[in-house]
This record gives C-alpha cells, structure tokens and sequence, in this order.
C-alpha cells in the first residue's frame, strides 16, 4: 500500500488488492449468478488466460482484465437457465460432505453442461469450440 501526504490529510493508494467483487445494480439487466457461470466456463478461463496475469499456470485476477471482460447480454429466460444449473452445482459444493478434490460425476456433468450452453450462447463453430477443448488436458 502506498501512502502520501497531501497537506495536512493522508491519502493512501492500494496498489493490489486480494479480492475482486461483484454487486449487483437495483434493476440489473445482467443477473450475478449467470456472471458466476459464465465466468467459471472454460470459454472465460481461456480468455482470461490469454488476457490477464498468470503465476506458471496460475490465473491472477486483477480488477482488470476483469472489468474488460465482454459478457453478453442475454434474455431472462437464458439467464434462468445457466442460474438454474448454477444452482445445482452450488447444492453439490456447499453440502457438509462436499470434497472439492474429489468432484462428483454430477458436478462434472453440470460444469459440461455450462460449457456447452456458453458455447451456444456465442454461437462458437465446431472448430472453435475444439480449439477450447484443446486447452484442457
């Protein structure tokens, strides 16, 4: 953090900050929980890996790139939908017994599942969409 006199006041400038958030507008046209979906996608993932700071293969995210990402804008209705498998996911890793080393078969399909809807959402070809793939082991 840095410090600077100014008169007789202090102001003091963050110069990295170890946590981001979100809040939500009083009408938001853009729904927090489908921001959480796409931004867990690995669409997301190999944006912000190519346009953010990394630590070896570790994502480091800094108010930007995060304020530059381009999220589209959607319906309600497809909003509702990747809320609605959100909220699936959220029941499997917030339960008691939930092991986050060990992701269930459910939770897996559910991250698929979110990853194709993304993909139909910015109506990525074939091609496109295995060029994402390609990224993940």
């Amino acid at each position: 953090m840095k410090s600077e006199e100014t008169g007789s006041k202090r102001q003091t400038q963050n110069t990295s900050a170890d946590v981001y958030f979100m809040t939500a507008k009083d009408n938001p046209s853009v729904k927090l929980k489908y921001v959480l979906a796409l931004l867990n996608s690995k669409l997301y993932f190999v944006w912000l890996y190519h346009r953010g700071k990394r630590k070896g293969e570790t994502l480091e995210l800094y108010k930007e790139p995060l304020s530059e990402i381009p999220i589209k804008l959607a319906s309600t209705e497809i909003q509702q939908a990747f809320i609605d498998v959100v909220d699936e996911i959220m029941s499997i890793t917030t339960a008691s017994n939930y092991e986050p080393n060990h992701r269930n078969i459910r939770q897996v399909e559910l991250e698929d599942k979110v990853d194709e809807m993304v993909y139909k959402l910015y109506e990525l070809s074939n091609e496109e969409r295995s060029l994402i793939l390609s990224f993940f082991p």
